[in-house]
């Protein structure tokens, strides 16, 4: 998988603070920059690969390489998940992220649906079992008289986090998600 590092020079309302960004982003060795359309001349600050933003849609070049999703509603993040395979780059812009977490989007969007039924169903299934050896470790140590009351702990933190991720993932495992 390749990572990528953009920054986004466009944001700045003061042309000499977007120059700057470019300067200090090229100084740091970024290579992939969004520019206004104004701001074409930064170009000339150095190599690297310039992006703009038209709309919503990023272009380098005349290629349309992203798109930017403003996501603030469970509405934004299926049309986010929609456009996955029509554009190379998907960028998020979350401004109340309390609504949609980010995990989703990327789970969505990693494998197909079976395969992202079955990571869904394992974690909780993991926990279970951890929960099942601390009781098991619970009980032997009790029984020798020996420091039983952590491995209760552990116990129980692991069955309420085996309940909570259960609750969690079992109406996108049982499919009951829109």
């Amino acid at each position: 998988m390749e990572k990528l590092i953009w920054v986004r020079a466009d944001g700045p309302a003061d042309y000499e603070e977007r120059k700057k960004l470019v300067s200090s982003a090229l100084e740091e060795g970024m290579v992939h920059i969004l520019l206004r359309e104004e701001d074409q001349a930064l170009q000339r600050l150095g190599r690297f690969e310039a992006m703009f933003i038209r709309g919503p849609e990023v272009y380098s070049g005349e290629e349309r390489i992203g798109t930017i999703v403003e996501i603030s509603t469970p509405e934004d993040l299926q049309r986010a998940y929609s456009l996955r395979d029509q554009v190379r780059y998907l960028l998020i812009s979350a401004r109340d992220w309390k609504v949609i977490p980010l995990e989703n989007l990327i789970a969505g969007g990693a494998a197909d649906g079976t395969t992202r039924t079955v990571l869904l169903a394992a974690c909780p299934l993991i926990t279970l079992i951890g929960a099942v050896a601390a009781g098991i470790r619970t009980y032997r140590a009790w029984k020798v008289n020996n420091r039983w009351p952590v491995w209760q702990g552990l116990l129980w933190f692991l069955l309420m986090t085996t309940l909570l991720l259960f609750m969690s993932v079992a109406p996108t495992v049982l499919g009951l998600t829109a």
